[in-house]
């Protein structure tokens, strides 16, 4: 019985971090490519796009390896690297991209470069997932469970990460306690 309640937690938690984690992202992601409503679009777009081509790989990695579901907690360390990467990445686009500060970022440019930079925890998320379903399904637990409880998280995590910032907590500080979670 415990088994079944610490696999909720886990599959609770990856709700958590991957909302707190593409809030932290999107506000950086708005201060390097301007906040308006095109540099909004690309971010999500771009964003779904990783979700969508991870998805699809843990998909077919899942079918052809029946065992790659085991281990499913240590797997979701991979988020605090790609949390990490995509973190650098974000910061450092414009000098990368060739788009000084003060320019207007050309919205060719934007969109690649927003693929780019949001690939690491984009795919991060899009692969976990399906992972976590299989994982669940492997303990006889529906897989529906899995969709509650990651958007469970999410809202936890969103709810959480807005009060941290209302309050005043540092960007370093938030992705510290989501990441001891």
């Amino acid at each position: 019985m415990f088994a079944t309640y610490s696999k909720h937690i886990v599959v609770y938690a990856l709700g958590v971090f991957a909302m707190v984690s593409q809030t932290l992202l999107f506000r950086e992601f708005l201060t390097s490519f301007e906040s308006d409503d095109i540099a909004v679009s690309v971010f999500f777009g771009s964003w779904f796009l990783w979700i969508a081509v991870s998805a699809n790989f843990a998909q077919i990695l899942t079918r052809r390896a029946a065992k790659f579901a085991e281990g499913f907690e240590t797997k979701l360390l991979l988020y605090i690297p790609a949390f990490a990467v995509q973190y650098v990445l974000i910061l450092e686009v414009r000098r990368m991209a060739g788009v000084a500060a003060y320019e207007i970022f050309p919205l060719w440019k934007m969109i690649l470069w927003a693929v780019i930079v949001n690939a690491p925890v984009s795919f991060a998320t899009g692969f976990l997932f399906p992972v976590a379903c299989e994982w669940m399904r492997g303990a006889r637990m529906p897989v529906s469970q899995a969709y509650v409880l990651e958007t469970a998280g999410c809202f936890a995590g969103g709810l959480a990460v807005t009060a941290m910032l209302y309050y005043g907590c540092s960007f370093v500080f938030i992705f510290f306690c989501v990441s001891i979670l």
